[in-house]
């Protein structure tokens, strides 16, 4: 386990996965365009950036007030 691991709070430590997870998520969140946060993960796919995207209800209730 590296040192950083053991510092997390969380039982499940931290990863480079859910560490990259929650960048992308927080830059969706920020209204950041789809297309663009793909060319920041350098993903080929934008469905693999979705995947990455952690979406709740309270995000979908939010954006449909916004309309």
């Amino acid at each position: 386990m590296l040192c950083w691991q053991s510092l997390s709070p969380f039982d499940g430590g931290v990863s480079s996965h859910s560490g990259r997870r929650q960048f992308l998520t927080e830059l969706a969140d920020k209204g950041i365009n789809a297309r663009v946060i793909q060319a920041l993960a350098r993903h080929k796919h934008l469905n693999t950036t979705m995947r990455y995207i952690d979406l709740n209800e309270n995000k979908l209730r939010n954006a449909i007030e916004l309309v």
